[in-house]
């Protein structure tokens, strides 16, 4: 991030816990406003190194691993309350976004994402 000052956000290359030879994310692709979709890239794909070494923007980073800058969360504001759990990070990045700040993942950093430990796998939450 501080090569790169337009860097208000980045995150990791994410694998899940239990099957850490499994892909969670490697970045998001831009949201389609008209079918408020995107899509997860990696998602579940066997990493077979596919994604090592990028370090590039991405539309969105993951809420599981992020690192901000503190000026971006200065100009942009903190997480919107509004938002319990899932989707706060898509809203936040797209504040931080308008904010000027540039999103990133860089694949060279992993981490092993436990997922569903504050709900739980079952949760209809989640």
């Amino acid at each position: 991030m501080d090569a790169n000052p337009s860097t208000g956000m980045i995150s990791p290359k994410i694998n899940y816990f239990t099957d850490k030879g499994l892909i969670q994310y490697a970045g998001y692709t831009p949201m389609n406003y008209y079918t408020c979709r995107n899509s997860c890239i990696g998602l579940r794909e066997k990493d077979t190194g596919q994604y090592d070494h990028i370090t590039a923007p991405t539309a969105y980073c993951h809420g599981a691993a992020m690192m901000i800058r503190k000026e971006a969360i200065n100009k942009a504001g903190l997480m919107s309350e509004n938002f319990f759990l899932y989707y706060e990070e898509v809203d936040w990045c797209e504040h931080i976004k308008r904010a000027g700040y540039d999103a990133w993942v860089c694949t060279d950093a992993v981490i092993y994402h436990k997922e569903s430990v504050s709900v739980g796998k079952k949760s209809k939450l989640k």
